[in-house]
């Protein structure tokens, strides 16, 4: 049976956890404020929707010709999920500001390239969507549920992106921590699924 609260709970430790998008929502806020950032969240959020959608779509022709696929994407998912947090609780504390990028179209175009966010939507879509769902329009609801929570990570990172750069400077290992923490209790949950 399908577990909503499941569903949001793994999305939520890769989501809020230093990536492309986020990185790159924390630059520009810090650089040009939250409103002109704001085009770069919606950016991301439309294109986590839109990636999400083509995933199902190749997911599901994989899934119906290939139905042991889960419980490889669920070994995989969980071993993503393992490394992200090894990466998080290892990673530098030093937020570097990078580039910056404000336009829609760059953030819908970085959801295609984004490594993080692709291989983490296949094992999730494979996981939690593809086993309870017969068909895409289904799942469409809960594809948008994916693309709002893309919005609101980024959005966040915006909002609090020079608190986050002071916090990382001074309690960077503490939040390095949680966050690995979190990533592990995500791929606990993708490999139970």
């Amino acid at each position: 049976m399908f577990n909503l609260y499941n569903y949001i709970s793994i999305m939520i430790a890769p989501t809020f956890t230093p990536g492309p998008n986020n990185i790159l929502s924390m630059s520009n806020a810090v650089k040009l404020g939250l409103k002109k950032g704001l085009p770069f969240n919606l950016g991301v959020g439309v294109g986590s929707f839109v990636v999400s959608v083509i995933i199902t779509l190749l997911s599901k022709v994989l899934y119906d010709y290939i139905p042991s696929i889960v419980a490889v994407m669920r070994f995989v998912g969980f071993a993503y999920m393992m490394y992200l947090a090894f990466k998080t609780y290892t990673a530098s504390t030093d937020i570097e500001n990078g580039n910056t990028n404000v336009s829609f179209t760059s953030a819908f175009f970085l959801q295609f390239i984004n490594p993080k966010s692709i291989v983490f939507c296949t094992s999730l879509i494979t996981t939690q969507l593809l086993p309870y769902f017969d068909n895409i329009v289904e799942m469409i609801p809960y594809l948008m549920i994916r693309g709002a929570v893309s919005f609101s990570g980024s959005f966040t990172w915006s909002l609090f992106g020079s608190m986050f750069k002071k916090l990382f400077k001074t309690h960077g290992k503490i939040i390095n921590i949680i966050m690995a923490l979190l990533l592990v209790y995500s791929a606990i949950i993708i490999l139970m699924s």
